[in-house]
């Protein structure tokens, strides 16, 4: 690469990038990202500018041309196939050949004189068939000769893939590439948005026994009837039998049930408790104990959750989907 000197490209007003970089900006599988930037150069000279992209999982970069929009605007897209992280990022340079190209059709339209012009072109594609190899150079060989055929000859180069060639083995040696690889995160469709509903296992069971998971297993038709398409649990924690503070809050363990109970532990050898799903009256059951939530992950800081499908209040901003007790 050249002398950071003579780059005259800047590359800036990258999207999608959150905090310069910090966080990775979320999607979701089979979306199309859009890359966006703010390129200029001093002077005239055209531009030419690529966006590259790869998964984590792999080593080779995928090169995508940007196009421009308006103001120095420039955009360039690719769609997310796997789950996981990708990195993109952008090099651009000034384009001799394009810079050509755009003057030598302003000197035709005038009717000026051309030859220099066409002198001009021949070595700038000859330099490019020493870049190129194969038949890539043999090609832009042949066009460096008939560019210094004629003005005819010339023109009937300009309108084969003389063009695209060039812009295969542009002359990238004091290009500019963005200051950082830029990641986004890609997630499940299920992250972007959904219901989620929260139960106690232990409240799932039949009156006067503890709930399984296999209770809980019954209550999934009607969780699902309700409009929930994830269901999550709190963390359980195991009753544990030493240390354990028993009648009027001992700390000295006995044999027996704990004198309190909580939701958030699992039963090991403690007397069952009426659980809190059931009711006696009417000979009716309602659903076991429960919180939900829905829940946004784009943008993350915009979670809310809700008690009641009526009071709906902001939620806590924590990295997990959790719900206000």
């Amino acid at each position: 690469m050249g002398s950071p000197g003579r780059k005259r490209v800047a590359i800036e007003a990258v999207s999608p990038e959150v905090d310069a970089g910090r966080f990775p900006a979320a999607c979701s599988v089979g979306e199309k990202v859009a890359v966006e930037a703010d390129i200029f150069a001093d002077g005239q000279d055209a531009l030419g500018c690529v966006m590259r992209y790869r998964h984590e999982g792999e080593s080779d970069w995928t090169e995508v041309p940007m196009v421009p929009l308006v103001n120095d605007r420039w955009r360039a897209e690719f769609v997310v196939t796997e789950l996981g992280r990708y990195g993109f990022t952008i090099e651009a340079w000034v384009d001799p050949f394009a810079t050509w190209s755009r003057q030598f059709a302003r000197r035709v339209e005038a009717g000026q004189d051309v030859t220099p012009e066409l002198d001009v072109a021949a070595r700038i594609v000859e330099a490019a068939a020493v870049r190129a190899s194969g038949p890539d150079s043999e090609k832009l060989l042949a066009y460096t000769a008939q560019l210094r055929k004629g003005k005819a000859a010339a023109t009937a180069a300009l309108g084969s893939d003389l063009v695209e060639l060039m812009e295969r083995h542009a002359d990238r040696s004091i290009s500019t590439t963005y200051v950082r690889q830029v990641e986004v995160l890609v997630e499940p469709q299920r992250a972007r948005y959904g219901a989620w509903y929260e139960m106690f296992p232990r409240s799932a069971g039949k009156e006067g026994k503890h709930g399984t998971f296999r209770d809980v297993e019954g209550w999934l038709p009607y969780i699902s009837g309700m409009g929930f398409d994830v269901l999550y649990f709190p963390p359980i924690h195991p009753i544990g039998h030493t240390n354990r503070k028993t009648i009027s809050s001992t700390s000295s363990a006995r044999p027996g049930p704990p004198a309190s109970r909580s939701r958030w532990t699992s039963r090991s050898s403690a007397r069952p408790t009426t659980p809190t799903h059931a009711s006696t009256r009417s000979g009716s059951a309602i659903a076991p104990t429960a919180r939900f939530s829905t829940r946004r992950t784009r943008p993350r800081n915009t979670r809310t959750s809700i008690r009641s499908t009526s009071n709906a209040r902001p939620g806590p901003s924590c990295g997990r989907s959790c719900s206000r007790s």
